[in-house]
């Protein structure tokens, strides 16, 4: 049944993405457009920590490339957001270790349940970071892909409309394996898209609980 959910999948994914050098059409969109931009939400809402992201979700070329990494398991599509972020994150993060004392931070990934994984293969957050990973071999940061986890399969966001009901979907969804692990150390958590912020308020919650530093949201789009 799961093997031919996949082949439907990409069957159904071909169709509506085609090869035809989409990942050198994104690289050239992407290289021309990778850019730190800070957010700490609007008026209404604050996001609870500071939020950097690099491309407008409503680029046709990055929107593709994330559906390609999400749902086609594309490890070339992260390489490529790796490529393109890794040297502006390390800017941003030589200011931050001087002006906030943002040092040697773990950089964790949102995870997925172990349902959602079995269901596809694959974490695209986590892809991410190891893209990351491989180019800064722990000069800025270290991966710790298994800290945080999703202890609490829920409905999808996309299916959940208002910021309210989105953070009582996630309610008490995630866990820290081991808290000393993250004692006092600062932490960049980083998320594909940044919508609401509701995901990341609610791992954000639960990493301050268990004992963590300060916390920076990375996502690759907003």
């Amino acid at each position: 049944m799961h093997r031919l959910f996949i082949k439907i999948r990409d069957r159904f994914a071909n169709i509506l993405f085609p090869q035809n050098n989409l990942e050198k059409e994104a690289d050239v969109s992407i290289t021309d457009a990778a850019k730190i931009q800070k957010n700490d939400g609007d008026q209404s809402i604050k996001y609870p920590s500071p939020a950097y992201s690099f491309f407008a979700y409503r680029t046709e070329a990055v929107r593709s490339m994330i559906w390609r990494l999400k749902y086609r398991c594309d490890m070339s599509v992260a390489a490529i957001f790796g490529k393109n972020i890794h040297d502006h994150l390390c800017e941003e993060l030589a200011e931050l270790s001087v002006w906030s004392n943002f040092r040697d931070p773990l950089l964790i990934p949102i995870p997925i349940s172990k349902k959602k994984l079995r269901l596809r293969g694959f974490n695209q957050s986590a892809a991410l970071c190891k893209a990351l990973a491989t180019i800064d071999e722990n000069r800025f940061f270290v991966y710790a892909p298994n800290v945080l986890n999703k202890v609490k399969d829920t409905k999808s966001q996309a299916r959940v409309k208002d910021k309210r009901s989105r953070l009582e979907n996630l309610k008490d969804s995630f866990a820290v394996k081991d808290n000393s692990s993250i004692n006092n150390r600062n932490i960049i958590l980083l998320d594909d898209v940044l919508t609401t912020g509701s995901t990341l308020t609610e791992a954000t919650n639960t990493l301050k609980k268990s004992g963590a530093g300060n916390i920076i949201w990375l996502t690759i789009a907003h």
